[in-house]
C-alpha cells in the first residue's frame, strides 16, 4: 500500500496548516509582521510578510496631530521650514507659518537709516533722518522712527528752517531784531518791522534795532530821552504804541517774546551793560515786570550781576551796595516811594541803580527820577532798555 502522509503534510504546510504528531491539524504562525488594519497595521514586512503601507507601530499612528511622519521623523507641517505644508517642501526664507512659506523682506531684528521726506531736504534746517527696524520674523520693516520731515512753511516765531529749503523764515516778517540779525548778518542799526506774535496775531510794527553793540540783534522796548513824566506807570505802554522817533516810551517787552538777555544803555555816557535772564530771583522778577507787568518788591536777594559791563560810573553792577540784589516795580507801596517806579539797584534807594524810572526813595529825587548805569545823581541821564 502507498504511503501519502508526508505529501499531505508538505501541502498542508504550504497552506499554513500543520498536522500534529497526533494527526490533529493546527494553524501555523507566520514569522513576519501581519497586515495592519485598514492600512495602518503593525509595520513593515517581516521574513514572511509584505508591508501594508502603514507607519511603524503596533496598530496605531506614531505621530500626534498635527504632526505627520516625514523621513521617519514626526514634524509639524504648519511651521517646519523643511516640511512646510507637505513633506519635503523647503522654505527658502527659513520661515514657515500656517503651512505656507513666508517671504523675507529683511534680516530679522536688523535696523538701518531711513528718511521718507522729499529728496534734498534731509540734513537741511530741522529735517533729519531716522531709523527703521526689521521684525523678528524678517517679514516687514517698521515705519521710519525719529525722523523729522519738512513743515509746510517756516514758523515765523523761531529762527529755524522748518520747511527745510535752506532758507530761514522766507515770507515771514521777523519777530524780533535778533531774528533779523540771524537772517542777515549785515543788517543795519535803525528802524525795522517786526511781528512778535507771528502771522495771524497783532499787526507788525516798527522798532529800533541795535545791530552793532554786543553782536547786535537787540530790540529796544523802553527809553527816556527827555524829561520823565512823574506819576506815570514806567511800563504803561505796549511797544507797538510807541514810535521809534518818540522821545520817551514807557513800553515793555512783547508778551510773545522769550528773551534771554537785557541790555541797559546809558546814552549820556555812551555806556552799556548786559544781564542774562538766568532764572535767579531778581532776574525772574525783572523779566516778569518788564514783559508781563507783574508788580515786584524784592530787597537784598542774591545779586544779579551783568555779564558784560562797559560803563564808567560806580553802580550796583560793579559791586556797589553789595551788587544788584534789589528790584521793584509798583505804584508806590514798595519802600515808601509813594508813586509809580521801576528800579534795579542794591537797596531800593535812589543811588547806584542799573536803571531807575519814576519814583525813587531818598535823595529828594521825587517821582520823576531817571538814570542808567548811574551813581547817585537824580534825573540826570538819558538811556534805553533792550531785550534779545
Amino acid at each position: 500500500m502507498m504511503r501519502i502522509g508526508p505529501l499531505i503534510a508538505l501541502g498542508a504546510a504550504a497552506l499554513g496548516v500543520c498536522w500534529s504528531c497526533s494527526g490533529e491539524p493546527f494553524e501555523a504562525v507566520a514569522t513576519g509582521g501581519s497586515a495592519g488594519q485598514d492600512g495602518g497595521g503593525s509595520g513593515g514586512a517581516g521574513s514572511g510578510g509584505a508591508p501594508s503601507g502603514g507607519s511603524a507601530g503596533s496598530g496605531g499612528a506614531p505621530c500626534s496631530a498635527p504632526q505627520e511622519l516625514c523621513d521617519g521623523v514626526c514634524v509639524d507641517l504648519q511651521n517646519n521650514p523643511s516640511h512646510c505644508g507637505a513633506c519635503g517642501q523647503v522654505c527658502p526664507s527659513g520661515q514657515c507659518t500656517g503651512g505656507s512659506c513666508v517671504a523675507v523682506a529683511c534680516t530679522p531684528n536688523a535696523s538701518e537709516p531711513c528718511y521718507t521726506g522729499p529728496a534734498g531736504t534731509e540734513g537741511q534746517g530741522l529735517c533729519k533722518g531716522g531709523t527703521r527696524y526689521c521684525d523678528a520674523q524678517g517679514s516687514a520693516w517698521s515705519s521710519c522712527q525719529a525722523q523729522t520731515l519738512p513743515a509746510t512753511e517756516d514758523d515765523c516765531t523761531t529762527f529755524d528752517d522748518e520747511n527745510c529749503d535752506g532758507k530761514v523764515n522766507e515770507g515771514c516778517i521777523p519777530t524780533s531784531c535778533a531774528q533779523i540779525k540771524a537772517a542777515d548778518g549785515a543788517a543795519k542799526t535803525g528802524t525795522h518791522q517786526i511781528d512778535p506774535d507771528g502771522t495771524g496775531g497783532a499787526p507788525p510794527f516798527g522798532v529800533h534795532c541795535e545791530m552793532d553793540l554786543v553782536s547786535g540783534g537787540w530790540t529796544r522796548f523802553n527809553w527816556a530821552k527827555a524829561a520823565y513824566a512823574g506819576g506815570s506807570d514806567p511800563l504803561g505802554q505796549l511797544l507797538s504804541a510807541c514810535k521809534p522817533a518818540d522821545a520817551n516810551c514807557r513800553g515793555r517787552i512783547p508778551q510773545a517774546a522769550n528773551p534771554k538777555q537785557l541790555m541797559v544803555r546809558d546814552l549820556t555816557d555812551n555806556a552799556h551793560a548786559v544781564w542774562e535772564f538766568d532764572g535767579s530771583p531778581i532776574a525772574t522778577a525783572a523779566l516778569k515786570a518788564l514783559r508781563d507787568k507783574a508788580p515786584a518788591c524784592l530787597k537784598d536777594k542774591a545779586a544779579w550781576q551783568p555779564s558784560i559791563d562797559v560803563s564808567t560810573e560806580d553802580f550796583c553792577g560793579k559791586g556797589a551796595e553789595g551788587g544788584c540784589d534789589s528790584f521793584y516795580y509798583n505804584s508806590g507801596s514798595c519802600n515808601g516811594i509813594g508813586g509809580w517806579g521801576l528800579m534795579l539797584d542794591g537797596d531800593n534807594f535812589h543811588c547806584k541803580a542799573a536803571f531807575k524810572l519814576g519814583a525813587t526813595a531818598g535823595g529828594n529825587c521825587g517821582n520823576a527820577d531817571r538814570g542808567f548805569l548811574n551813581d547817585c545823581a537824580c534825573n540826570n541821564e538819558t538811556g534805553e532798555l533792550y531785550y534779545r
